[in-house]
């Protein structure tokens, strides 16, 4: 959107702003069975919210019950429009503020709740960027949520997204090609899309069990919601902590950090995705590893009683994570994920020093 593009100075103090607002919400208010144009009109809502921060809260009394409604509406052929309003939602938290939005963030964590229950992939992908961008908004105050949330992600994170089946002959689709995806990938509609990628693979044993084709159905809104869950699984890591890239400690440091009871299982996981195959996974997990040791740097730098604790616990994890970047960057084959490898390490050294990771570095210097 234009509007995204667009400095906040330039929307709200040469008189753009107001008319284009009065038009988006005419939009939403007046197009009940017009889904495709309600959907427009959020999506420039929300690229007003991005690209103006602060100066969209004369309008948020009034945008913010309709996206609530729309939301929460339980039509679920109306399931985009949905997911676009609460992600929108998100967005104007994060442009609120805390003092802001912190009165609505109990009814909208319900609402995003609920969305949950959906067996609709693309909807819970919505919800997810509304999460991350919830935790962004009120940084450390968002811990009360984690315990039932981060399983949650974590489970989405690790979800099977290829299976292997055998072909028939109906499969091979006059025994063209190679690489075959199904018409349902271009089906909005089902938004659990299976489209499949066919990989033809002969086998050279003649043993009639092993032998023939085989298909590699690639599950496309389980990858895309498996992406979302990264990303935003980094988002939460860091703002828990207090830690916003661009601003700092924001939100202020907690006295520990309130992601550390899920650093184990977290490591575990992203472990496995630094060696996925889709190359964007590999480079948002390598995000994730970023986000959690500067977010429990962040932490452990905050003078207190647990000051010593949350250094020993922030190296615990620099020694656990330093390596695995160090391998992506050495190993990889795929330069993006190649380059925020080292952009991850060089933030990390830049932030603790050489001191918190010359130890990891001298053990893996020949790599």
């Amino acid at each position: 959107m234009l509007c995204e593009k667009t400095a906040p100075e330039t929307l709200s103090g040469r008189g753009y702003l107001d008319p284009i607002m009065q038009a988006a919400q005419a939009a939403l208010r007046d197009n009940a069975t017009q889904m495709d144009l309600q959907r427009k009109a959020v999506a420039v809502i929300c690229s007003i919210v991005i690209a103006c921060g602060p100066h969209f809260e004369p309008y948020f009394g009034q945008v913010f019950p309709v996206l609530r409604a729309l939301a929460d509406d339980g039509d679920e052929s109306k399931n985009t429009l949905r997911g676009e309003a609460i992600q929108c939602i998100g967005h104007m938290a994060v442009a609120a503020g805390s003092d802001s939005f912190g009165p609505a963030v109990m009814d909208v964590m319900q609402v995003a709740a609920r969305l949950l229950q959906t067996e609709d992939a693309a909807l819970i992908e919505y919800v997810y960027n509304f999460f991350g961008s919830i935790a962004e908004c009120l940084g450390p105050q968002f811990a009360s949520f984690l315990p039932e949330l981060i399983p949650i992600i974590l489970d989405a994170c690790d979800q099977k997204t290829v299976e292997f089946r055998p072909m028939h002959d109906d499969d091979l689709h006059g025994g063209g090609s190679g690489l075959n995806f199904d018409e349902e990938e271009q089906n909005d509609a089902s938004a659990n899309s299976e489209a499949s990628i066919d990989l033809e693979q002969e086998s050279g044993d003649d043993d009639d069990d092993d032998d023939g084709m085989y298909k590699a159905q690639v599950r496309t809104g389980l990858m895309d919601l498996k992406e979302a869950a990264v990303v935003n699984l980094g988002r939460i890591a860091a703002a828990c902590a207090g830690y916003m890239e661009d601003e700092g400690s924001a939100n202020g440091i907690p006295e520990t950090d309130p992601f550390a009871p899920f650093v184990e299982r977290t490591l575990e996981v992203m472990r496995r995705m630094t060696v996925y195959f889709h190359d964007q996974i590999r480079v948002k997990s390598i995000g994730v590893l970023r986000n959690m040791v500067l977010g429990s740097y962040q932490v452990s730098k905050a003078p207190g009683p647990m000051q010593a604790e949350n250094a020993r616990r922030c190296q615990q994890i620099v020694q656990q994570v330093l390596p695995l970047l160090m391998l992506r960057m050495n190993k990889e084959f795929n330069r993006e994920v190649a380059a925020v490898s080292v952009e991850a390490i060089d933030a990390m050294v830049n932030d603790l020093g050489t001191k918190g990771a010359v130890d990891v570095f001298g053990r893996w210097w020949w790599w």
